[in-house]
């Protein structure tokens, strides 16, 4: 963090201003941020998957060192990186990005749920198409949160919505550890891919309704 304070120096000056709560209250209370709240929320779920179970699953079904098993995880995460960059070199349109938006969710969750295999390098793969999902999603949604809020309240309009995605992800981390360890470790992947995919499918209404 040191580091980037070096970078920090070269970007321009902006003036900070208290933002009264009435404004916050009208950006926020309007059916697009609403149902893309709760798009985001169910995003945030998946998320309580990778963070509780993932782990344990690995251990069970491939029996890994810990630096295999760190190994597994970690590399696979280059793979967001990558897709991450990615939007940056892409045309600003913004039906193409909704659609590459969409696609990446269901890809998410497609990938999610068929790293529940037995063979590891099958597993891997998909964990690498999961990742890859997650990074264009990632990416996007910031993207479109810029897009629904106003420049002077962006930044506490933008928190209230990380809120709600880290609402998501705190109740996936509840549920899912309790449906694994209580059901079996591969359930929380179904249900967590399930609701992606799904969600898909919600955010074209989202898309459609909010014109962002």
């Amino acid at each position: 963090m040191f580091i980037t304070q070096v970078f920090v120096r070269r970007l321009q000056e902006a003036p900070f201003e208290a933002v009264p709560f009435k404004i916050y209250k009208l950006s926020i209370l309007t059916k697009k941020t609403i149902l893309f709240s709760v798009m985001i929320f169910f995003i945030g779920l998946h998320w309580g998957v990778e963070g509780t179970v993932y782990s344990p699953f690995l251990k069970q079904y491939f029996n890994l060192s810990l630096t295999s098993l760190s190994l597994f995880i970690s590399l696979s995460l280059f793979g967001l990186a990558f897709s991450s960059f990615f939007i940056g070199l892409i045309r600003h349109n913004p039906r193409l990005n909704a659609k590459i938006f969409l696609f990446s969710v269901f890809l998410s969750g497609a990938g999610l749920i068929l790293m529940v295999n037995r063979h590891l390098s099958l597993s891997f793969f998909f964990r690498l198409i999961h990742e890859v999902g997650d990074g264009l999603l990632g990416a996007l949604m910031w993207l479109f949160v810029s897009r629904l809020f106003e420049k002077a309240n962006i930044g506490g309009s933008a928190a209230i919505l990380l809120t709600v995605m880290t609402l998501g992800h705190v109740l996936g981390s509840l549920s899912f550890a309790s449906i694994g360890f209580h059901y079996g470790l591969t359930y929380p992947f179904y249900i967590g891919g399930l609701l992606l995919m799904a969600n898909a499918f919600f955010g074209r209404e989202v898309f459609r309704q909010a014109n962002l």
